[in-house]
């Protein structure tokens, strides 16, 4: 429509948000980071980060304390006031379940969740972390919108940058790391549009949001919100 009328438009469209989780991290921050990334209208969110980039050396224990945080989180109606919700159809609960499965037989371990709980009417289903993921399943590069949070892993810097760029989106990226000036070089290196450093999600009305690649155009929020209601005048004055 706006192609027709030759007029402006924002595209704030979908994400695979990496994490990047390095060595020195705060883990009680980074492990509350994943498991959050379920909840918000119960992982049907575009920003939320459910590829989390995971420095090898940490892996294990990080993968089995997400595990324990997201096997604890609460599924049910919204009324009960619990951690997750329902997702928004059947026919969106189908395409979750198909996805952990299809990662599944490409070699993914799940660790928790992934299943309808019994005694539940509705769409409702348990938070799923897989691990054992790789950047070229399709859990990887495809946005699932449910709750299901992936693990992959890194040797060194260079290698978690390839993987966190490796996406036809590029939303929001999030850091976890003690080392500030390392988090700012990284940044610099992501190609994604807001990039969120030891928490996540942050931000607010003022901090300008939209992304990279297929994930749109244009930006929501802040002052550069602005400039798409705007246009730009030239005046040339002769001397």
């Amino acid at each position: 429509m706006c192609a027709e009328r030759v007029v402006g438009a924002n595209l704030e469209l979908g994400g695979k948000s990496p994490t990047i989780v390095l060595p020195d991290a705060d883990l009680d921050a980074a492990v509350t980071a994943g498991a959050m990334a379920v909840v918000r209208n119960a992982g049907q969110s575009c920003f939320a980060t459910t590829r989390l980039v995971v420095h090898k050396s940490i892996a294990k224990e990080y993968s089995q304390r997400l595990a324990e945080a997201v096997g604890a989180l609460t599924v049910g109606p919204g009324i009960d006031d619990l951690d997750l919700g329902p997702l928004a159809s059947g026919a969106q609960l189908a395409k979750v379940l198909t996805a952990i499965e299809e990662a599944r037989g490409d070699g993914a371990t799940l660790l928790v969740g992934g299943i309808q709980p019994d005694g539940l009417a509705g769409h409702f289903l348990t938070p799923a972390v897989l691990t054992g993921v790789t950047n070229d399943m399709h859990v990887a590069q495809r946005e699932v919108f449910g709750p299901v949070q992936t693990v992959l892993t890194f040797d060194d810097l260079s290698e978690a940058v390839a993987i966190a760029n490796d996406s036809v989106y590029g939303l929001a990226a999030g850091i976890f790391t003690r080392d500030i000036a390392a988090a700012h070089k990284l940044a610099r290196q992501l190609q994604a549009g807001q990039i969120q450093i030891n928490r996540y999600p942050m931000g607010g009305v003022e901090t300008p949001f939209g992304g990279y690649k297929q994930s749109g155009f244009g930006r929501e929020k802040g002052l550069a919100a602005l400039d798409s209601y705007t246009q730009l005048k030239t005046v040339i004055v002769a001397n």
